[in-house]
């Protein structure tokens, strides 16, 4: 993204500076070519987003999505239907993720269930293979 806004100062022609907005963005001023700067994101930052798709799952599962790397959250919910869509941020390499089910709260209750795949441009898919709890 490029945009033209006044710079003031006393730079040379030519001569680069780089301002970090409140959110971390970082914007780079080019002095004596009219303002002209550049949006970078930073390394961890998302280029988009991508589907992963989980089939099989018992409705009413409470699910957890999370990086194997470090176990950080990156989405959870409840299943409304047996299939799952989770929007997964991509950040341009692939990764590894872990998906947890658990359907422990009404019946028919379920032992808890986990997955891992790996996320890539194209996304990602898991079967989900939840077992009847037979202590419940």
């Amino acid at each position: 993204m490029s945009r033209a806004l006044p710079v003031a100062g006393p730079w040379k022609r030519g001569r680069s500076f780089t301002r970090v907005e409140s959110e971390g963005a970082k914007f780079t001023y080019l002095a004596g070519t009219g303002g002209v700067y550049s949006y970078q994101k930073d390394p961890g930052e998302a280029l988009f987003n991508v589907l992963l798709s989980v089939e099989n799952v018992v409705a009413g599962s409470s699910w957890r999505l999370e990086r194997v790397s470090d176990g950080s959250a990156i989405a959870s919910g409840v299943a409304a239907a047996s299939s799952l869509s989770i929007s997964v941020p991509y950040a341009g390499s692939n990764f590894t993720v872990r998906l947890k089910l658990r359907q422990g709260t009404t019946a028919p209750k379920q032992l808890p269930f986990e997955a891992i795949t790996t996320i890539t441009p194209s996304g990602g898919s898991i079967f989900a293979a939840q077992q009847p709890d037979p202590f419940a």
